[in-house]
């Protein structure tokens, strides 16, 4: 993951916006609830993603062992995080194209 964050940091000429799942009991026992009547296939595959996704922590180290502190963390409606954020030189080449 933190090679993945690098190149997507590396190939991003403006910043980057990163959503995925965050792991948590709610969000599994919501999912459980949502897929009951569901495929099978369905059911499991919901699951695992809940499951397999990760925590608040794991997210912001991540973050950290990039070396993206531009980027910011937010959680929303406590089943998804979102990091996002403007790299400082896309920041300064906008300051600058509006004086």
């Amino acid at each position: 993951m933190v090679r993945v964050l690098c190149e997507l940091d590396r190939v991003a000429s403006r910043g980057l916006i990163v959503a995925d799942l965050l792991r948590r009991r709610r969000a599994y026992g919501w999912i459980t609830l949502l897929t009951a009547f569901s495929h099978p296939i369905i059911r499991h595959d919901a699951r695992a993603s809940v499951a397999q996704a990760m925590r608040r922590d794991e997210v912001i180290s991540l973050r950290d062992r990039a070396g993206l502190s531009y980027l910011n963390y937010a959680a929303h409606r406590a089943h998804r995080f979102c990091l996002a954020g403007e790299k400082a030189e896309a920041v300064s080449n906008t300051s600058t194209r509006q004086t």
